[in-house]
């Protein structure tokens, strides 16, 4: 029977040391090196959380249990583990202080606690007494915090011990320590898609990532505010930098106003210069799929993306369509999974093959007809290109909620899209 138990606990601890245990952490480039937050969403489970730019995001299989190390943070070792009597538990201290040591077993339940004031340096303690199990032993103070497993497989029958063993003193060791405040956790089974979402003052951008061990991940920051102050998010797929959220501004780039009909038809239809909408003529739906513009709005001289940002032309929307796949899958890849019931932005049931696979986040701001009637918000997303096929005919992408293609198409230039804007 000991055999046995010994051989069991000796699977599961393997198996823990293969689960997923992943540290990710985060830095800047481009317009700025700094990040002040992170936004994550696990695009397969629906979930998301909020980090500051020091945060470090613990990716763990379950939440609020650590799982077994071979003691990859190098501020904490545990040896020897599997013990059969004792180990001993070397950690790193920054900042003089109190520091607490609990020890639980596998239920849980705390079986051993200490508490002493520390000096800077490595220090050692001893645990003893253990039964046979797993137990998790965390140490912390009001700087850091650390946890890791020790495997049991002695006999003893008294209470487990901890007990002081010596310090060596180090100064500069600072650097090496993790805040408690910094580390976050967050449920991840291996394969789930990441969207992290940087934010630095005014800038913001996507990275999609299936985490598979410990990395840093880098925002390259760039710059797309528009004529009305907007700063948008925007994502590389490929070799292409796009924004990653529809276009909403109501001036030109040169801080002309666009002309706005309202809920005139009759002067959205005649109208042959630039016009916006927005759906249910209800300016809060601005911001959650951005506004709808006549192909005259593209067309101008007077500009109407950020600076250094374009309307996309045919053969640019044709180029992010194959590196997503083709015209039969790419909607999918580039459509944000987020589906009703979750509250707008979102698409109707069922968004179809909807990954969000590089971040572009399409949302179906709908789209407002050549005779001024509004249609499809939820339900389908309608792209400008700035390819004209004639003096009144141009060229759009679509995307629909119950597929996931990505179709071209061709409106009359008075119809009204949402706009996406390509990095020059």
């Amino acid at each position: 029977m000991r055999k046995f138990t010994f051989l069991a606990l000796l699977t599961f601890a393997i198996a823990a040391l293969r689960a997923q245990d992943y540290q990710i952490s985060f830095t800047g480039s481009g317009q700025s090196t700094t990040v002040d937050s992170i936004r994550v969403q696990n695009l397969t489970q629906g979930t998301s959380l909020t980090l500051n730019g020091s945060d470090v995001l613990h990716l763990v299989g379950v939440v609020g249990i650590e799982r077994l190390t071979e003691s990859r943070n190098h501020s904490l070792r545990i040896y020897p583990n599997p013990t059969t009597s004792s180990s001993n538990i070397e950690f790193e201290v920054s900042e003089a202080g109190l520091v607490t040591i609990d020890l639980f077993d596998f239920t849980g339940k705390k079986v051993g606690s200490t508490q002493n004031n520390l000096h800077i340096g490595t220090q050692t303690f001893n645990v003893s007494g253990l039964n046979v199990g797993i137990y998790t032993v965390r140490i912390k103070s009001a700087n850091f915090i650390y946890s890791g497993k020790i495997i049991s497989i002695g006999s003893a029958t008294g209470a487990a011990n901890i007990t002081y063993i010596n310090s060596t003193l180090k100064a500069d060791e600072t650097s090496k320590l993790q805040s408690s405040s910094s580390l976050v956790q967050m449920q991840y089974n291996i394969g789930d898609r990441l969207l992290f979402k940087g934010i630095s003052g005014i800038y913001s951008t996507i990275i999609i990532d299936i985490p598979t061990g410990h990395k840093t991940i880098t925002f390259n920051f760039v710059a797309a505010t528009d004529a009305d102050g907007n700063n948008y998010a925007t994502v590389t797929i490929g070799s292409q930098t796009w924004l990653a959220e529809n276009l909403k501004t109501t001036k030109y780039r040169n801080g002309e106003d666009i002309v706005y009909p309202g809920t005139d038809n009759t002067t959205w239809q005649n109208n042959t210069t630039g016009a916006y909408a927005w759906w249910n003529h209800n300016i809060s739906w601005k911001d959650i799929y951005g506004a709808l513009y006549n192909w005259y709005v593209i067309s101008s001289a007077n500009g109407l993306c950020p600076p250094g940002w374009h309307i996309p032309n045919n053969t640019e929307w044709v180029q992010l369509t194959n590196f997503a796949g083709g015209e039969y899958v790419a909607g999918g890849k580039l459509k944000s999974p987020r589906t009703a019931p979750a509250s707008h932005p979102r698409w109707k049931d069922p968004n179809a093959g909807a990954t969000d696979q590089y971040g572009f986040s399409a949302f179906p701001g709908g789209h407002r007809g050549d005779i001024g009637l509004l249609y499809g918000v939820d339900g389908s997303g309608y792209w400008w290109s700035s390819t004209e096929q004639s003096s009144t005919i141009a060229f759009y992408r679509y995307m629909i909620y119950d597929g996931g293609n990505i179709y071209g198409g061709n409106f009359n230039k008075s119809f009204g899209c949402s706009v996406r804007c390509l990095k020059d």
